[in-house]
Parts: structure tokens; sequence; C-alpha cells
């Protein structure tokens, strides 16, 4: 939690090429909290000096608000210190002011399983609620799982010089919501106009921009196979990957007919991309007597598909 003030007192204001004097103010007061719970709570067990259980289940908790007030006015008769309030000045009063909140609740558990350290697995699921959503599609839900196996031992297994293998496979889902506050709902803009009366102003509101009131969480799906090594007394390291990844529902803002009062929706959740490629690591680390060195080494690949950007 913090806060702050700001003052900017500008005796000069340019316009063109000439300076005349205005003597302006130009005040902010900022008030900006977060809130972040978490509990976690744990549990791990052998039996039988072959089975290893662990299982770990939490929540968390993040709550921002900001809150921002401004004031702006000119005409002080001079710059002196002890007249730079809002109140001594004497024309073009302006005033602004906003409140933003938003909020992530999460739920997450994992449970992982080691029989021997030979057979390995791991599932994990996160359920998601985000303040950015219509309480429709507020919240998401966000599995994954893994499996290894190491073959290094195996009773069937004799390489002398391997000294670990593992194969393993992962798949498993994440969730974006990155669309700004309030996607879901327009903010509304104001606006003053004069009907009879032209010395007399009055206020209407119209939403600010297209609004989505359906949109809902972005998903990243991603399947990975790979491979480790470990040989010479684990002097040599080798990882080897693929991966293919797909993101749908992807959150655009597409452009539209200026027909409708605005310029491009609002979020949309039609775009969907492919990536895919290999990864491979390599590390030797060696030592002669007191000198040790290591040399590392990784290639990549990547094939990027856009599949989809919506109806453009």
């Amino acid at each position: 939690v913090y806060s702050s003030q700001s003052k900017d007192f500008n005796p000069t204001f340019t316009e063109g090429n000439a300076n005349r004097t205005i003597n302006s103010l130009s005040q902010v007061d900022l008030n900006y909290s977060d809130f972040i719970w978490e509990n976690t709570m744990n549990y791990s067990r052998e039996f039988n000096q072959k089975h290893l259980v662990n299982i770990l289940v939490g929540n968390s908790l993040e709550s921002v608000k900001t809150d921002r007030l401004s004031g702006y006015r000119e005409g002080f008769s001079n710059n002196e210190s002890y007249l730079q309030y809002l109140d001594a000045g004497s024309s073009n009063d302006q005033s602004r002011g906003n409140l933003t909140e938003w909020s992530l609740a999460s739920f997450y558990s994992r449970a992982n399983y080691s029989y021997l350290d030979k057979y390995l697995i791991s599932t994990n699921v996160r359920f998601d609620g985000s303040s950015r959503f219509g309480k429709a599609n507020r919240w998401g839900v966000f599995p994954s799982a893994s499996a290894g196996w190491r073959i290094s031992k195996e009773s069937f297994f004799s390489v002398p010089f391997i000294d670990d293998l593992k194969f393993r496979a992962s798949w498993g889902q994440l969730g974006n919501q990155d669309i700004g506050l309030y996607a879901f709902s327009s903010v509304m803009s104001q606006s003053f106009y004069t009907l009879g009366n032209p010395q007399k102003l009055n206020v209407a509101y119209s939403p600010a921009s297209d609004f989505n009131p359906d949109v809902k969480w972005e998903t990243t799906t991603q399947t990975d196979i790979g491979l480790d090594l470990a040989a010479f007394n684990n002097k040599l390291s080798l990882s080897a990957d693929y991966y293919y990844k797909k993101t749908t529902d992807m959150l655009l803002i597409l452009p539209q007919a200026m027909t409708s009062g605005f310029g491009s929706t609002g979020y949309e959740n039609v775009g969907s991309i492919e990536n895919k490629g290999l990864e491979l690591q390599f590390t030797w680390k060696e030592h002669v007597g007191d000198f040790r060195y290591s040399l590392g080494a990784n290639i990549a690949t990547l094939k990027n598909k856009v599949l989809s950007l919506g109806a453009m």
C-alpha cells in the first residue's frame, strides 16, 4: 500500500515559438493498494521404500486498487512557493479523478508419484477466476500432467558409460487474461451539449469503446516429448525436446465499420496460432587438478503458423 502526491509548477507556457507567462500548477494525489493472500498445504510420504507420494494444495488471492485525483489551475500572481496551491490560482480550473480495481483468485493442486525413482507421474490443475471477465466467463480450469521413465534404472539396461537416461512427456494448459480491466463492460465517456438555452450545458454519457460481455480466457495448450541423458560420470549432459504449442480463443481487437460508432470491436476470442519445434542442449563439465571448466551449446528450431485471426 502506498500513497503519493506530486506538484508541478510551471511559470511559463510555450506556444509556438513564443513564451508567455501563465503560472500554472498541476497536482496529483495517488493511492495504490495491492493485497496478496497465499496459502499452501503439502503432504509427503514414502511407502515401503518404493512408493513416494507428494501432494500440494493451495490458493492465492490478489486485489489491486488505484485511486487517482488530479487538479490543474492557472493565473497565479507569482511563483512564490507559499502560493503554490490550487486555491491561489484564478483561471482555467480542471479536475480529474478515477478509480480502478481488479482481482485474481486461484485454487491449485499438484500430485506427484514416484515408484523406485523409476516411474514418475505428476498432475496439476488450476482453477482461476479473474475480474477482467464477465460473471459468465470469469472462471477457467487449466490442467496439466507429465510422466517420466528412468530407463537407466531398469534391470535390462546395461550401458556402462551412461549414468542416467530418462524419457519424459507432458501436456498442459495455461490461461491468459491480459485484456485490460473492463473489456466486458465499456467505460462510459462524458460529453456536453446545449439544448434550447445556449447558456446551459447538458451532460450526456455514452460507451467510450465497443465491448464484449462474452469475452473469456485465452487458452494455450502445449505438448512436450523429451529425453535426458547423463554419461561419463556425469561429465556429459544432454537434453532433447520436441514441443507443440497451440493457442486458441486468442484475445484480439478487430476493425469494424465506422457506422457502428466505433472504429474497432471490443476483445473477441477469435484467433488461433501454433508453434512447434525442437530444442537440444549439450553440456560438458571437466576438471584437471584444481582447474575446472564447462562447455555448453544449444540449438532450437521454431515453426510458427497463424491459423486464424477472425473475420477481418
